[in-house]
This record gives structure tokens, C-alpha cells and sequence, in this order.
């Protein structure tokens, strides 16, 4: 049965053919960097992809193993997640396309991305 949803596929590493449909992320996909270890060193610079690559996705969380669900807390809060995706469109002058995090029911991300979305609708997109 036909919905006519689509669904795409991204892969971290390249995909070796075998499924047209699996395309190699970082083609596509430019993010920021990891290993933050506490709220304060999450940064916009490019981490991964090219420069020219379409999305832009932002790594929001504590990097620590286990992953920390009370530090993780700390950073879901509607307005850090806002806060942080509008200082990475000014940075990067693009508008976050994903947002990646730890524990997204632990806070507000989703009111977070509805806030978000708003603002596009209302919003140009910095040239450069």
C-alpha cells in the first residue's frame, strides 16, 4: 500500500552500493562537532561533511560514556536548544536542518523544533 511518504537514508560511513537508496551522509550532511563534555563546549564550527553539503545538523549533547541523563537535562531546555540553533545559523549561516541529542524526552526539544520551524516561516536565511 502506497501512502506517498518517503522516507531517506543516511549512513556515518560510506555505503558500499550494495542498496541505491542508502546515500553517504556527510555527502549531504555537514554538522558540528563532538565531544562536548559539559554545556559550555558545545561549538557550530563544521565538524564533518563538506562545506558546500545542503543540511546542516547540530550535535546536541554531553558526550560522556554512559551518557548522562542528568547532564543531558541540562541542555534540553527549550530555550538552550533555540539559543544554540539560532547562534549556529548566525555562525554557519545556515539554518539547522536536524538536531542530533541524547535523551530527547527528558526535556523540550520537540517544543524546541516547533518554535524553530515558526521562526523559518517568518525569517530569511542570512546570505552570505
Amino acid at each position: 500500500m502506497s501512502t506517498g511518504k518517503r522516507v531517506i537514508v543516511f549512513t556515518e560511513r560510506e555505503p558500499d552500493g550494495r542498496y541505491a537508496w542508502n546515500h553517504d551522509g556527510f555527502s549531504w550532511i555537514q554538522d558540528t562537532p563532538l565531544g562536548a563534555t559539559a554545556p559550555g563546549q558545545l561549538r557550530c564550527a563544521r565538524e564533518r561533511g563538506d562545506a558546500d553539503s545542503p543540511l546542516f545538523m547540530v550535535n546536541h549533547w554531553i558526550d560522556r560514556f554512559p551518557p548522562p541523563a542528568t547532564a543531558n537535562r541540562a541542555i534540553l531546555s527549550e530555550r538552550f536548544i533555540t539559543d544554540r540553533a539560532e547562534r549556529c545559523r548566525r555562525e554557519r549561516r545556515m539554518r539547522p536542518n536536524l538536531i542530533a541529542t541524547d535523551f530527547y524526552d527528558e526535556g523540550n526539544l520537540v517544543d524546541a523544533v516547533r518554535r524553530l520551524n515558526r521562526l523559518e516561516e517568518q525569517e530569511p536565511v542570512p546570505t552570505r
